[in-house]
C-alpha cells in the first residue's frame, strides 16, 4: 500500500538533548521505526537547544530509514541554548506538527510496536472522540538507570520492575491527580492527544506545555487539561 504523507493522521515527537547517553536515543528511534501504523504518520525529532555532533550523528541516518517506509522525518534544534527540560522542545515540535493526533516519546524511553496504532484507535472508538488517550507502561531497571531516585524534597525511593497500575478515568481518580504531582499516573511517553487540544489550551490557559515547569511538566499538563475540560 502506498502512503500519502501530505496529510498525516499522527505525529510522533521525540525530544532529545545533548547527552553522553546517545545509545538511548538510538533505542528510542528504533522503537519509533518499529511502529506498526496503518494510517499516514510523520516523525519529528527536536533537540533541546543547538544540536551537538554526537546527537546529529545518531539521528540523521534515521531520515533514510523512515523515508524507506514512506514516513516523513524532520529533525531540528530549538533555541540558542538548552532550556534544560522537556517543555520547550515539545512546544516547538507541536508548532511544526501536521498530524491530527500527537504522541510524545522521551529519548530515554521506548514504545512497544503497537503503541501509536492502539492509542489512535482508542481515539476513534465510540460516539464521543476524546482529546486524550493513554496507555500503561512497564518499568525496567537496566544499566541506563539507577534503582533509586531522589525526589525534590530529598526523599529517596526504591524503584522496581513493574507495570503501571490500571487507573479508570473517573472523577475520583482525576481528583487524586490534582492533589500531588507524585500521584501522576500518566507519563509523558504514555499518551496521545489531539493537536486541537493543545491549541485550545494555548488560547484558554496561555500555554501548551508549561515552559516554567522544570519538573512534573507532564503532570501539570494533564491536570490543567482535565481542569479546563471540567
Amino acid at each position: 500500500m502506498s502512503i500519502d504523507n501530505n496529510y498525516p493522521y499522527i505525529t510522533a515527537i521525540l525530544n532529545t538533548h545533548n547527552t553522553s547517553k546517545v545509545n538511548l536515543i538510538t533505542r528510542s528511534l528504533e522503537s519509533i521505526l518499529a511502529q506498526e501504523v496503518n494510517v499516514p504518520w510523520e516523525v519529528i525529532v527536536v533537540n533541546d537547544g543547538p544540536v551537538s555532533k554526537e546527537v546529529a550523528d545518531i539521528v540523521e541516518p534515521f531520515a533514510a530509514k523512515f523515508a524507506e517506509k514512506g514516513i516523513e522525518f524532520n529533525f531540528f534544534g530549538c533555541g540558542e541554548a538548552a532550556s534544560g527540560y522537556q517543555c520547550r522542545p515539545k512546544n516547538w515540535a507541536i508548532y511544526h506538527a501536521r498530524g491530527e493526533y500527537i504522541s510524545f516519546l522521551d529519548y530515554d524511553n521506548e514504545w512497544s510496536p503497537d503503541h501509536l496504532q492502539t492509542l489512535y484507535d482508542a481515539h476513534l472508538e465510540g460516539d464521543a472522540w476524546p482529546d486524550f488517550t493513554y496507555g500503561r507502561r512497564k518499568y525496567i531497571i537496566d544499566n541506563t538507570c539507577g534503582a533509586k531516585v531522589t525526589l525534590p524534597g530529598g526523599q529517596e525511593i526504591e524503584l522496581g520492575e513493574r507495570d503501571s497500575p490500571f487507573i479508570p478515568w473517573e472523577e475520583k481518580y482525576v481528583q487524586v491527580l490534582f492533589e500531588n504531582a507524585l500521584n501522576n499516573f500518566i507519563d509523558t511517553s504514555d499518551f496521545m492527544a489531539s493537536r486541537g487540544a493543545f491549541w485550545r489550551l494555548q488560547m484558554a490557559t496561555g500555554s501548551m506545555w508549561n515552559e516554567s515547569c522544570r519538573r512534573f511538566g507532564d503532570w501539570e499538563l494533564i491536570a490543567r487539561a482535565a481542569a479546563f475540560s471540567g
